[in-house]
């Protein structure tokens, strides 16, 4: 139970486990004020047998809200992290498909001429932050996709830390800084029906403007307009201060994936959130482990080495033996012998003493550390 004024409407979460995976629950609310008691619609659901990796991912990296736009014509808006909540103002298509590939949760379109979405939660100006939502439209009018705002329904008076779309469908992320607006932009237009990821941050280093992932303009600035307020989509103020000032505040299109972070994301992660939605494979910079030191043996004039494998996230593809005369060299080209598959291998030096090491290759062509060195002497055979 919660407590819930007109003014001030907490979400409350119940969680139902044990469910069988396949099975179809349904689930109703009842809300009372003590003289009289209310029922919800029943709602059904299908129980799936796995999580999101896109909302899985954005928890991780520390959200405080994330809206997912599940909701069958629901005027809240519910948050998978917490209980941050928004609510819808005016008119909306629901359950849309979404920007997340091999994810059930949808999207929602806002038809413009006010519709909006708002925070119920009103927050003390962010230091840092960041600002992210996938978006999709075909306007040539432009309007404000993001923002925050001194009012939840009406347009606010006092309201920076917003992107926008021009006429021309390139993308504007502003702040006010001691009174002044600052502003990076796009020099792409992102109008094209395609769904598009922006994620916009200011944090100690300054401001960042990400567009699919990529950084695409920064500057310095770390202050913004100190006045509390609510998380605004798809519709706020933007007055003629603004550079290209669209024809229309309202955004018509359709939104995704909203959330917004007390922090600045790095670069890193605001890749792997489009890498995860579009079903690409992240970038595999970790190299294998280091190979064991290895095991040499005379059998006639050849040496056989053997070694305990290296270990990595994707998987090993190789292995390179290096040979040097002189003890505590360091492996290069120049050094390589054999480049076998497995963990044995064998080489036929002259005589003398020899210093074997072992690196291991994975897929992505990354190298391990070398393997501790093994001496072996050869000796001439006699006859």
């Amino acid at each position: 139970s919660a407590t819930s004024w007109f003014w001030n409407r907490p979400q409350s979460t119940v969680l139902d486990s044990g469910l069988t995976v396949g099975s179809t629950p349904r689930y109703r609310v009842e809300v009372s004020d003590g003289n009289t008691t209310r029922t919800t619609d029943w709602r059904g659901i299908t129980v799936r047998g796995t999580t999101s990796a896109y909302a899985e991912q954005v928890r991780a990296d520390g959200a405080v809200f994330l809206w997912r736009y599940d909701e069958a014509g629901d005027v809240l808006v519910s948050d998978s992290i917490a209980n941050q909540s928004g609510a819808l103002n005016g008119g909306a298509t629901f359950r849309v498909p979404g920007a997340v590939g091999d994810d059930p949760s949808t999207a929602r379109t806002l038809n413009g001429g006010g519709s909006t979405i708002f925070s119920e939660v009103r927050y003390a100006a962010p230091k840092s932050f960041t600002e992210e939502t996938w978006f999709k439209t075909t306007t040539t009018a432009g309007g404000k996709i993001m923002g925050f705002g001194d009012r939840r329904t009406l347009n606010s008076s006092s309201n920076d830390k917003h992107v926008y779309m021009t006429n021309s469908g390139r993308l504007v992320f502003g702040v006010l800084a001691g009174g002044k607006v600052v502003t990076l932009s796009t020099t792409g237009s992102y109008n094209d029906g395609q769904w598009h990821h922006v994620a916009a941050t200011q944090g100690s280093s300054g401001m960042v403007l990400y567009v699919d992932g990529a950084k695409v303009s920064s500057n310095s600035t770390t202050t913004n307009q100190n006045v509390s307020g609510y998380w605004r989509v798809g519709g706020d103020t933007i007055s003629t201060a603004w550079p290209d000032k669209p024809t229309n505040t309202s955004f018509v299109g359709s939104l995704d994936e909203t959330a917004y972070y007390a922090k600045a994301l790095s670069a890193a992660q605001v890749a792997r959130h489009v890498e995860i939605a579009r079903g690409a494979a992240p970038t595999d910079t970790t190299p294998p482990t280091v190979p064991g030191t290895p095991t040499a043996t005379v059998e006639g004039d050849q040496v056989r080495l053997t070694w305990t494998p290296s270990t990595d996230a994707v998987g090993v593809t190789s292995y390179v033996v290096h040979r040097s005369g002189t003890s505590g060299f360091t492996p290069s080209a120049a050094t390589a012998v054999a480049n076998p598959t497995t963990t044995t291998a064998t080489d036929d030096p002259a005589t003398g003493t020899w210093y074997y090491r072992v690196t291991a290759k994975d897929a992505a062509g990354n190298t391990s550390p070398a393997s501790p060195e093994v001496a072996v002497t050869l000796q001439q055979a006699y006859e």
